[in-house]
This record gives C-alpha cells, sequence and structure tokens, in this order.
C-alpha cells in the first residue's frame, strides 16, 4: 500500500469518530426493592425506581448518553 502524500493527508475527509459499543448509564433492579444506576466503573443504590431514574436521567444528560433501564 503505498503512502500518501502530504496532499492527500490535507485533503483527506473529517468526521466524528463514533465510541463503540456507545456507553449507556443502566438502571437495574436489586431484587429486593432496591434500584442500582450503573455508569460505567461506578453504582450507586436507590431506595425507589422514580429516584434511580431522576439520577440517571441527571448522569446521561451530563455525559450526553441515554438511560437503559433493565
Amino acid at each position: 500500500m503505498p503512502i500518501p502524500d502530504r496532499r492527500d493527508v490535507a485533503q483527506a475527509p473529517r468526521g466524528v469518530v463514533v465510541q463503540f459499543p456507545i456507553p449507556t448509564v443502566a438502571v437495574w433492579p436489586s431484587g429486593d426493592g432496591a434500584w442500582f444506576v450503573i455508569w460505567r466503573a461506578w453504582a450507586w443504590l436507590h431506595g425507589s425506581r422514580d429516584d434511580a431514574m431522576a439520577d440517571a436521567a441527571a448522569i446521561a444528560t451530563a455525559h450526553g448518553v441515554r438511560v437503559v433501564e433493565h
């Protein structure tokens, strides 16, 4: 494969790099009535689904991702 010269590199298409898989904020029931909110390597335990969803929505908004409820 030939090495492109500087003109080819300068005119190469540029775009947005998309990270795969796209991260999400997950909301999981704990099995005993509490709810987990999981973002990357972090997890928070909430006493109600409503509290967990509100926290997950705030995290998702701050990081530009979506919430997935399991």
